[in-house]
C-alpha cells in the first residue's frame, strides 16, 4: 500500500521504470558503474554451486586442474602419473597430487517487476543496481548470467539491454514473478531472487520452487525507507500499490503504524523461515527515502534525488554482500 494522491500515482511511476530517475540521472550510467565496480570482486564459493568444465572461480572440490590443492594417500588404481616421485624419494610414501577444480559461475538472476517494486523510485533503481553488480561479478569472472524478469529470459549481451528497460509496473500480487520459468535454467546455477516480497503469496512453496534446480540460492529482499518505518499522520488515502485502486481513506494514528510495523516483522520472519528451511541466504536492504510519499491531503509530489548507489554501495548493498559471503574480494 502507498499513501498518496492517485491523480499524481502514475506520473511517479512512469518516472521510475522508464530508466530516468527524477533526477535526471540514466539507469545506463548507473549500470556502466556497477560493472565497474564488480570486476573487484567474484561471487563466494558454494560447495553447491554448479561444477563446469573450466573456469575462473577456485572451488572446494578435488579436480584435476592445474593449481594445485593437497595430497591424499595412494590408492590402487590410481593414476601412477600423478603421484609424486619427490615426496616418495624423500619419504617412502606414496601420496597423489590433488588439484582443486575451478568453476565457471553460472548465475541466474530474477528480479521481481511487480508494481510495489516501482512504487519508490529509489526501491527500484536500488533493485536494478544488485542486479547489475551481481551479473557484473559473473561475467568478471568469465561466468554466464542469466536474467529473469516477469515471463521473459535474457541472456548474454540482453542482459544488459534488459536490464536498462526494465519496467516495474506489473499488475497484481507477485505480478512480476513466474515461479513456472526458473527450472528452465541448465545446470545448477547460483540463483538470485529480488524482490520485495510485499504480496500474501504463502512462502514456503514460493521459495521452494526458487531453490529448485538451484545450486544456492540468495533471496534479496528491498523495502524502501518509508515502507520499513512509515512517518505517516494524519488522513490519508490508502493505495494499491499494484493496482492504484482506491482502498479506503483512513486517519492514521500511532496505533496504526505500530500494528502495520508488527504485521511487517512477521511477515519477513515467515519469508526468513521459508529460505532457512531451503538453507538459502536471505539480504534485506533498504532504499533510502527519495520520492518519498504525499504529506497528508497534499497534492504536490516532491521530487527527491535518487542516490547514486555506486558512489557509496557499501552503504547500499556491498557491506551485506560481504556480511552474507554473496561475494568476496577477487
Amino acid at each position: 500500500m502507498s499513501a498518496e494522491d492517485p491523480r499524481h500515482a502514475q506520473t511517479t511511476r512512469d518516472e521510475t521504470v522508464t530508466g530516468k530517475s527524477a533526477d535526471g540521472s540514466h539507469r545506463a550510467a548507473r549500470i556502466w558503474r556497477m560493472n565497474a565496480l564488480a570486476a573487484n570482486y567474484q561471487l563466494t564459493p558454494s560447495s553447491h554451486r554448479h561444477r563446469a568444465d573450466t573456469g575462473c572461480n577456485l572451488g572446494n572440490e578435488s579436480g584435476t586442474s592445474l593449481d594445485f590443492h593437497d595430497y591424499r594417500e595412494y590408492q590402487p588404481g590410481d593414476d601412477l602419473r600423478r603421484v609424486d616421485w619427490g615426496v616418495f624419494a624423500r619419504s617412502d610414501a606414496l601420496v597423489i597430487r590433488q588439484y582443486r577444480v575451478e568453476l565457471s559461475p553460472v548465475l541466474d538472476v530474477i528480479v521481481d517487476i511487480s508494481a510495489s517494486m516501482g512504487a519508490y523510485p529509489a526501491k527500484a533503481e536500488l533493485a536494478v543496481a544488485v542486479a547489475a553488480f551481481l551479473s557484473g561479478v559473473c561475467r568478471a569472472s568469465g561466468g554466464q548470467v542469466a536474467l529473469t524478469a516477469q515471463s521473459v529470459r535474457h541472456t548474454g549481451a540482453g542482459v544488459a539491454a534488459a536490464m536498462q528497460k526494465l519496467t516495474f509496473d506489473e499488475p497484481g500480487d507477485g505480478g512480476g514473478l513466474v515461479p513456472s520459468l526458473w527450472s528452465q535454467v541448465g545446470g545448477r546455477p547460483a540463483r538470485v531472487l529480488i524482490s520485495d516480497f510485499l504480496f500474501p503469496q504463502e512462502m514456503d512453496g514460493l521459495i521452494a520452487q526458487a531453490a529448485r534446480g538451484a545450486g544456492n540460492l540468495i533471496v534479496i529482499q528491498i523495502l524502501a525507507e518509508q515502507e520499513r518505518d512509515p512517518e505517516l499522520r494524519g488522513s490519508m488515502r490508502l493505495v494499491d500499490a499494484t493496482t492504484l485502486d482506491r482502498k479506503r481513506d483512513l486517519h492514521v494514528r500511532a496505533v496504526h503504524l505500530e500494528q502495520y510495523k508488527e504485521r511487517l516483522a512477521g511477515h519477513i520472519g515467515m519469508l526468513s523461515h521459508a529460505i532457512r528451511r531451503q538453507h538459502a541466504t536471505l539480504v534485506e536492504l533498504t532504499a533510502p527515502a527519495a520520492a518519498s510519499s504525499l504529506l497528508p491531503n497534499d497534492g504536490r509530489k516532491p521530487v527527491d534525488a535518487i542516490p547514486d548507489f555506486s558512489e557509496k554501495p557499501q552503504g547500499w548493498f556491498l557491506d551485506a554482500f560481504l556480511k552474507h559471503a554473496v561475494v568476496e574480494p577477487a
